[in-house]
């Protein structure tokens, strides 16, 4: 199980580093942006939603095209944006929910 405070926003993870492929996994269920310096110096930064064997696909920020990136070619992964599901929970969305469907009596 991943501990979701070891991989929080400002965290960056390096290859070499011994939780690298956990930091992949935890890069993919973060609900904000990342940054992903590659090798060559590039930065990108967008929405990972996908990791395989070999590749990272993520929506880039400033573009509509899916990009896919070589995870062999990542030198680091920043967790660089707002964790938009940081402090929610699916118990408090669901009572939210149902408050808000509940008829009013009177």
């Amino acid at each position: 199980m991943l501990e979701t405070q070891k991989f929080s926003e400002g965290v960056v993870i390096r290859r070499g580093d011994i939780d690298f492929d956990e930091g992949l996994v935890a890069a993919v269920d973060y609900r904000g942006d990342v940054t992903l310096e590659l090798r060559d110096g590039n930065q990108v930064e967008g929405f990972l939603f996908n990791a395989n064997a070999d590749r990272l696909d993520l929506f880039p920020k400033n573009s509509p095209q899916k990009q896919s990136v070589l995870i062999q070619d990542v030198k680091s992964v920043t967790f660089s944006g707002k964790d938009e599901a940081a402090g929610k929970s699916w118990d408090e969305w669901i009572k939210k929910r149902e408050q808000q469907t509940k008829p009013l009596e009177m």
